[in-house]
């Protein structure tokens, strides 16, 4: 089965608007046809101010629009006194009538922690420990909740499938009761 190619193309139209471009050349039935999708901006310039997200195994509007938040809007609030591995979100089998061939993580912001967190450790991925996509790391500078860290995915990080659940897993639980609010974002193809 021939793998989903996706090429993102940002241009600009004559008036200073924008638009982006998006080529899909797939095997999406096993017949060996190509298929075409482009999707075109106002020449305004102005995008859509929200883009495509993620809730919990309910498929998006639309399949692709570049970096996506993934979590539900608002985040996911994570039990910082927990070191079960807790789902931040599951990864649909398709999207608008597409399959859906895997997710990469570019990033996620820790954010809104009711108290200091000086003990917990945390990380987060697609495998059961949790910690295939931002390794284990502590995060002290969180001393409330007008503070937040963005956190850069691993280099080298597994992909995500469809079908998949990403989860979240304190390492080390912060020994007495705390919360935080994780947003993670990704691209979908």
């Amino acid at each position: 089965m021939a793998q989903d190619i996706l090429i993102t193309l940002p241009c600009s139209t004559p008036n200073g608007g924008g638009s982006l471009v998006d080529l899909i050349l797939a095997d999406l039935d096993g017949t060996g046809k190509r298929y075409e999708l482009t999707t075109t901006f106002p020449s305004t310039g102005t995008f859509p101010s929200a883009p495509a997200r993620l809730a919990e195994g309910t498929p998006v509007e639309s399949r692709k629009t570049g970096m996506q938040l993934l979590t539900p809007e608002g985040g996911v609030v994570v039990d910082a006194n927990s070191t079960l591995l807790q789902n931040l979100f599951t990864l649909p089998a398709s999207l608008a009538g597409f399959p859906i061939v895997g997710c990469v993580i570019a990033h996620m912001v820790i954010r809104n922690a009711t108290i200091s967190l000086s003990t917990v450790s945390v990380a987060a991925g697609w495998n059961a420990s949790g910690n295939n996509t931002f390794a284990t790391a502590t995060h002290t500078e969180l001393t409330g909740p007008t503070l937040a860290t963005v956190i850069l995915a691993t280099t080298g990080q597994t992909i995500g499938l469809a079908s998949g659940s990403f989860g979240i897993k304190n390492s080390i639980a912060q020994g007495v009761a705390a919360n935080f609010t994780v947003d993670v974002f990704g691209y979908i193809f």
